[in-house]
């Protein structure tokens, strides 16, 4: 699918069974991507609360909060279509058409922050405080209480 993704034609190195699962193979991956959070292995709850470092001075622990996913659109497409050179196995200039596309995706990222507190959360306490005060700026506005 990655290989896909980036206009790459793999069909010529694969089986002919290869050949035949491939479009399978693409479509439950597609399938998974939409619902991995689904997934028990890595769609588990992941917020948490890491410490990183107790600051004498402040009397703070500096920690780093995982917070959960979030996704942004990702649109990936050229101002100006790339020039290339297409070359045969042998270093031969060759002919070919290509066509240059954009494409739009959801990038999903793991949601962190540094701050520091008073006070260190296990991590049912950081979740409970999490579902609490929902946002990003309201969670760590509480930490920082």
């Amino acid at each position: 699918m990655a290989a896909h993704q980036i206009g790459m034609d793999i069909d010529t190195q694969l089986s002919e069974r290869s050949i035949l699962m491939k479009t399978v193979d693409e479509n439950q991956t597609e399938d998974w991507i939409q619902s991995f959070m689904d997934d028990p292995d890595v769609g588990a709850d992941i917020r948490m609360m890491v410490p990183v470092f107790y600051d004498i001075e402040r009397k703070m622990t500096k920690v780093w909060v995982v917070l959960g996913y979030s996704k942004k659109p990702l649109t990936v497409s050229f101002k100006k279509p790339p020039v290339a050179t297409i070359t045969d196995a042998k270093g031969k200039k060759a002919n070919a058409d290509l066509e240059f596309e954009s494409i739009r995706k959801d990038l999903i990222y793991p949601v962190s922050a540094e701050i520091y507190v008073k006070k260190l959360l296990n991590r049912d306490e950081f979740r409970r405080l999490c579902d609490k005060y929902k946002t990003h700026s309201a969670i760590l506005k509480a930490l920082a209480k």
